[in-house]
């Protein structure tokens, strides 16, 4: 509690409420940005496991993940 009332009756001036409004703007817009692309990642499959397949010299197909 002593945090908030040390600084006593301080302003804050237009501009550092400008800082304050952009800055939470761009927190919430880069945060929304990377949850929109971590589902979309993941419905469309890119974090699926890989599958290779190796081709034997007899024409014969093996399957390894």
């Amino acid at each position: 509690m002593a945090g908030w009332t040390s600084a006593g009756d301080a302003q804050m001036s237009i501009h550092g409420w400008i800082a304050l409004g952009l800055g939470t703007f761009f927190s919430l817009a880069i945060g929304c940005g990377l949850m929109a692309l971590m589902f979309y990642s993941s419905r469309s499959g890119y974090d699926e496991a890989v599958l290779v397949r190796i081709k034997e010299p007899n024409g014969a197909d093996n399957r390894q993940k």
